[in-house]
């Protein structure tokens, strides 16, 4: 008897097949694909906030009108531009003459973070380097891997608040944006 809008930050179940969670032949994942469509379909707005998102979603409920994206990353007002020479980050880490090659947001499973460690063993040039800046189930796994190949090339950062993220994004030459397969 209300009207209500859904905000999605993820498409559930269909994120638990690549996170290793769920197979999509289950019957969990037939009945919850089932529940949740459900409840997409009765909303009366969607809100979600990726394109792929929305495209899927608007598969979901047959009526892409009723979908719409908004980024929720960051307000784009919130951002200074920051001189690379000028960044904290790099100057505690001492990397002003590296090449950084840097990850900043949401450490999960999605992510494909495994991947990304695997791929960075592999980079052998003396003045590459790789920042994680955030926060998420796999940061333990980034830590612990930074503790493992200890060649200071690789640092865990941490999260940072909203109102240092332009000093985030000064930290790095090259931002890897990353998936997991599926």
């Amino acid at each position: 008897g209300f009207r209500w809008a859904l905000l999605v930050h993820d498409v559930y179940p269909d994120n638990l097949v690549p996170a290793g969670l769920l197979v999509r032949s289950s019957w969990a994942y037939r009945l919850l694909s089932r529940y949740f469509d459900g409840v997409y379909r009765r909303a009366e707005l969607i809100i979600v906030i990726g394109r792929d998102m929305q495209r899927t979603v608007a598969q979901k409920v047959g009526r892409g009108g009723r979908v719409v994206y908004i980024p929720n990353w960051v307000d784009e007002q919130d951002l200074a531009p920051t001189l690379r020479a000028d960044s904290p980050i790099l100057n505690s880490l001492g990397w002003q003459d590296r090449v950084v090659f840097q990850f900043f947001g949401n450490l999960g499973r999605l992510q494909g973070i495994a991947h990304l460690l695997q791929a960075i063993q592999q980079v052998t040039h003396p003045r590459a380097a790789f920042l994680f800046i955030g926060s998420g189930v796999m940061a333990d796994k980034v830590k612990q891997f930074t503790m493992a190949h200890a060649r200071n090339n690789v640092v865990y950062w941490g999260p940072l608040e909203q109102r240092h993220k332009s000093q985030g994004l000064a930290a790095c030459d090259v931002a890897l944006i990353t998936l997991a397969r599926g």
